[in-house]
C-alpha cells in the first residue's frame, strides 16, 4: 500500500462529504489511532459539538445495523468533515474553531449542526462518492513534489463531466438534508443560508471545488450563492412545519394537519407522515369525545410530536364489552376514516426509519384505539428492543390488559399492574403509570389502590382533562388554586395586526396560500410570527421567540401541563409555552388565553 504522508491524510479528513479508503481505513478505530481523538475536557467546544450531535442525530434518518457515533479528532488546516462506512462521524478541531470563531454559541452550533447533517445524510444513503477520486489520488501522488496547491490540482482533475455530475448532486441532496435535520433538531436554519462568509468557506473547500465546479458558477462566492438559492427553499418550507407543529400543539389538528400536508408535497418524509398521523389520530378522538364524552379519559396513552415532538397526551377507552353506545361511536365512518389515515401515515414513518421509537409509541397508541390489541402490543414490543421508554412500557400494559380481559386471561392485569409499578418506579416523573394503574385498578374494583394511584397521579399533573377525571374518581374536586398559571406578555400584541403593524413592517414577509387558506408568515429578530386572514381581518395567531438561555431563565411557577419532547420538554403555562432543553428554555411561545 502507499505510503501517505500525514499532511496528506490530513488533508483527507478535512474533505466534506464521505470517504471510504481500502481495508482498515474505514475504520473509526483507526483515524482515532491515527490521529487522536479530541476529549470534552481538553476542548470545550467538543462538549458542545457532542450535545449537537445528539439532538441531530436523534431526527436524521438511519439506515443500516451501525448507529451513527461521533468524536472529533486533532487536524489543522482546512478543516471539515468525515463520515465512515463503519458509521462513524469525525470532525476534526479546526472545523469546531471556524465554526464559533466571531459567532456566538448558538450560530456555532448551528454550523456545526448543519454539518453533522450534511454527513448523516451521506451516511445514510451508503453515499462514499470519493472512493475513486482518493484512489485515483494514490496512484499520481508523488511525495517529493506534493504541495497543497498541487494535492488539490490532483484531488479535482478529473474528464469525466457524469462523475463531477453526480458528485454534485449528491453534495446537494446531503446539504439538503442536512438543513431539514438541523432544523428538526431545534436549530435556526436561515443562520446558515443567510450567512455568506460561512457558506463560502462551506463550498470553497475541496468537496465543494469539485462537486460544485460549474462554468456559470465558477467563484467560490458565485458557487455560495448557487447553493443558497437552492436552500433557501428549503428554509421557508420549513416554517410550514414549525407552525403546524404550534397549531398541533394549540389543538388546532385540522389547521396542523393542513400545514404537515403543503409541506409534504415538497418534502415527503418520517416527520411530517407521522406529524399527520397523530393530526389524523387526535381528529378521530374529537369525534369520539363528541359522541361520547367518558371515551376520551379511560387511559393516559402518550403520543409523540415531531419537530421538538410536541406530545399529545391522549386516551381514550379500550374496552371489550361494548355497550349500544360506545359500538356506535366507534363505527362512526368519520372517526374511522381519520383512524385509517393515522394507521397508514405512522405506517409509512415506520417503514421510513427502522429505529424510530417515538413513531412506535404512536402506532401502538393507534392500535389500542382500535381495540387491535395484539398489533399494540407488537409495536411497543418493537419500540422497547430499541429503547426502554416509560411511554412504550405503558401502552404495553394497556394492550395486554386489554388482551386479556377480551380472551378471559385474568392473570394480565396483574402482570399489566406490575409492568406500570416498574416503569414509575424508573421514571417517578411520568403520571401517566399513575393514571393507569388507577384505571385498571378501578375497573378490577381495587378501591384503595386506586385511590392511592390517582392520588400519585395528581402531585404530579394538577390540571387538564385526566385529572379532572382522577379527581372524579376520587370524588373531590380538588384545590383550584394550583390550576392558576403563568402569564407572559407577547413580543407583539395577539389579534388584529392593525394594533402591531410597525413591528411587522421591519420583518421579512412570506405568503401562505394552501387552497382557501390564507395567511402570512413574518420573520426577523428572533421572532417568528403566523398571521391567518379568516376572510375579514388579519390577525396575529402565534408568536414564536427564540431566547438567550443565559437572559430567559426557566418560570418558577407550575406549569399547566408537561409535555415530553426529543429535545427535553415544553412546559405549557396560560397564555405561553417555553421549549426546554438541558433545563435551559430556548423558545417560547404566545397565543391567545383560552387556546
Amino acid at each position: 500500500m502507499i505510503k501517505i504522508l500525514n499532511h496528506a491524510v490530513v488533508f483527507f479528513i478535512l474533505c466534506s462529504a464521505s470517504v471510504v479508503f481500502a481495508d482498515n481505513k474505514d475504520s473509526t478505530v483507526w483515524w482515532i489511532d491515527k490521529h487522536h481523538a479530541v476529549e470534552a475536557k481538553d476542548n470545550p467546544l467538543v462538549g458542545r459539538a457532542e450535545r449537537v450531535f445528539e439532538r441531530v442525530g436523534a431526527v436524521a434518518d438511519k439506515r443500516g445495523d451501525k448507529p451513527p457515533k461521533f468524536f472529533v479528532i486533532k487536524g489543522k488546516g482546512e478543516p471539515w468533515a468525515v463520515s465512515l462506512p463503519d458509521g462513524g462521524i469525525l470532525l476534526t478541531e479546526g472545523v469546531l474553531k471556524i465554526c464559533y470563531e466571531n459567532v456566538s454559541p448558538a450560530e456555532g452550533d448551528s454550523r456545526v449542526a448543519f454539518i453533522i447533517g450534511h454527513e448523516l445524510a451521506h451516511l445514510a444513503n451508503n453515499d462514499f462518492w470519493h472512493r475513486e477520486s482518493f484512489m485515483a489520488f494514490n496512484e499520481q501522488y508523488d511525495e517529493k513534489k506534493a504541495d497543497d496547491q498541487s494535492l488539490k490540482a490532483i484531488f479535482e482533475s478529473t474528464d469525466d463531466s457524469k462523475k463531477k455530475e453526480l458528485a454534485k448532486m449528491k453534495e446537494l441532496q446531503a446539504d439538503h438534508n442536512g438543513i431539514i435535520y438541523m432544523t428538526l433538531a431545534g436549530y435556526e436554519p436561515k443562520q446558515i443560508v443567510g450567512k455568506r462568509n460561512f457558506f463560502e468557506s462551506w463550498t470553497a473547500q475541496v468537496t465543494g471545488r469539485v462537486a460544485y465546479r460549474d462554468n456559470d458558477h465558477p467563484t467560490p462566492k458565485e458557487r455560495a450563492e448557487f447553493l443558497r438559492t437552492q436552500l433557501t427553499p428549503v428554509a421557508d418550507a420549513l416554517d410550514l412545519f414549525t407552525f403546524g407543529v404550534r397549531l398541533y400543539q394549540l389543538g388546532r389538528f385540522e389547521d396542523a394537519d393542513m400545514f404537515f400536508k403543503e409541506y409534504a408535497k415538497k418534502f415527503p418524509g418520517r416527520e411530517v407522515f407521522n406529524n399527520r398521523g397523530l393530526s389524523h389520530f387526535n381528529m378521530a378522538l374529537k369525534v369520539l369525545s363528541g359522541c361520547d364524552a367518558n371515551l376520551v379519559s379511560r387511559f393516559y396513552l402518550p403520543t409523540v410530536l415531531y419537530l421538538d415532538t410536541y406530545g399529545g397526551k391522549l386516551v381514550l377507552r379500550g374496552t371489550s364489552t361494548r355497550d349500544a353506545r360506545t359500538s356506535e361511536c366507534m363505527t362512526n365512518k368519520t372517526f374511522t376514516k381519520h383512524m385509517k389515515e393515522a394507521v397508514n401515515y405512522l405506517t409509512k414513518a415506520v417503514e421510513m426509519e427502522s429505529g424510530s421509537v417515538a413513531v412506535r409509541i404512536n402506532l401502538s397508541s393507534a392500535f389500542i384505539v382500535l381495540e387491535d390489541y395484539s398489533k399494540a402490543m407488537g409495536v411497543a414490543d418493537e419500540a422497547l428492543k430499541i429503547k426502554e421508554m416509560p411511554e412504550a412500557v405503558s401502552n404495553k400494559a394497556i394492550a395486554l390488559y386489554y388482551f386479556g380481559k377480551t380472551n378471559n386471561l385474568g392473570e394480565t392485569a396483574d402482570s399489566a399492574i406490575k409492568m406500570l409499578s416498574e416503569t414509575s418506579s424508573k421514571n417517578p416523573a411520568f403520571s401517566g403509570a399513575y393514571y393507569n394503574m388507577g384505571r385498571i385498578q378501578t375497573d378490577l374494583k381495587r378501591t384503595a389502590s386506586a385511590k392511592e394511584s390517582f392520588t400519585r397521579f395528581l402531585d404530579l399533573e394538577k390540571s387538564g382533562l385526566y385529572a379532572e377525571a382522577a379527581r372524579k374518581a376520587l370524588k373531590t374536586e380538588g384545590d383550584k388554586q394550583l390550576l392558576k398559571s403563568a402569564k407572559m406578555e407577547s413580543p407583539l400584541k395577539l389579534g388584529n395586526v392593525k394594533a402591531s403593524a410597525d413591528k411587522l413592517k421591519r420583518l421579512k414577509e412570506s405568503p401562505v396560500k394552501i387552497v382557501e387558506f390564507e395567511g402570512r408568515i413574518y420573520e426577523g429578530d428572533n421572532l417568528k410570527v403566523l398571521v391567518i386572514n379568516d376572510g375579514k381581518d388579519d390577525n396575529i395567531e402565534i408568536v414564536e421567540q427564540t431566547v438567550d438561555p443565559a437572559k430567559f431563565p426557566l418560570p418558577v411557577e407550575k406549569p399547566v401541563r408537561r409535555i415530553k419532547t426529543n429535545l427535553g420538554e415544553t412546559l405549557v403555562y396560560e397564555n405561553f409555552a417555553v421549549d426546554v432543553t438541558d433545563n435551559q428554555v430556548r423558545k417560547v411561545v404566545y397565543f391567545m388565553n383560552g387556546v
